[in-house]
C-alpha cells in the first residue's frame, strides 16, 4: 500500500516541479537577462540543488515503481511475498536516492 501511495505521490510531485521548471525557463526566457547564474546566489543556489536532486529522487522511485506496475500487468508478482519484498525493495533501496546520487555524480564529474 504504502509504495502505492508513494507511486501517486511523486507523480504529483514530477507533475508539479516540471511544470515550475518551464514557468521558470519561460520567465528566464522572456526576462531578458543573459546571466542564468546571476538569478541563483548563495542559500538560493543550495536550495535549487536541493529541490533538483529531490526532483531526481522522485523522478527515479516513480520510473522504477512504475516497471512494477508494467510486471503486475503482464499478471506476475502478485504473490504476498514477492510483492511484499519488491515494495521494500523499492522504498529501501529504489527509492531513487541511489539512482539520484548517481546521476548527479555523473553531471557533476562532467560526463553528463
Amino acid at each position: 500500500m504504502a509504495t502505492s501511495i508513494l507511486h501517486r505521490a511523486t507523480g504529483i510531485v514530477n507533475y508539479v516541479w516540471v511544470s515550475a521548471l518551464a514557468l521558470w525557463i519561460t520567465y528566464a526566457a522572456w526576462s531578458g537577462d543573459a546571466d542564468f547564474t546571476a538569478l541563483l546566489s548563495g542559500w538560493e543556489a543550495v536550495i535549487a540543488y536541493l529541490l533538483i536532486f529531490g526532483a531526481l529522487v522522485s523522478i527515479a522511485f516513480h520510473f522504477f515503481n512504475g516497471i512494477r506496475y508494467l510486471f503486475w500487468d503482464s499478471g506476475k508478482g502478485f504473490t504476498p511475498s514477492l510483492a511484499s519484498k519488491i515494495s521494500l525493495f523499492n522504498i529501501i533501496t529504489g527509492f531513487g536516492v541511489g539512482i539520484a546520487a548517481f546521476v548527479w555524480f555523473l553531471i557533476a564529474s562532467g560526463a553528463l
